[in-house]
């Protein structure tokens, strides 16, 4: 974040406000949900998938690696919806 503030020092305050001083530099919680709201109803209005269809991915995978990826789908598809998920 030093480097940020030096080169674009415009973009310091409105980034401080979504990394409230985690550890691991994640944005805050209410900052994913309203990305997430924002990116569904954008694909919803377009017809959009939000993530890649089983068919593409289905034959590239091994079984443990097809699991962990719709673990993941199914905790994207919860987020999108602004519920909680145990995936993730």
């Amino acid at each position: 974040m030093n480097v940020a503030k030096i080169r674009y020092p415009e973009l310091a305050a409105p980034n401080e406000t979504i990394y409230t001083g985690s550890q691991w530099g994640e944005h805050t919680k209410e900052y994913y949900t309203s990305v997430n709201m924002r990116f569904r109803s954008i694909a919803k209005r377009y017809n959009m998938p939000v993530r890649i269809p089983y068919a593409f991915f289905k034959d590239l995978l091994s079984e443990n690696d097809l699991v962990v990826v719709l673990l993941e789908n199914i905790d994207c598809l919860f987020r999108l919806q602004g519920k909680a998920s145990s995936f993730g």
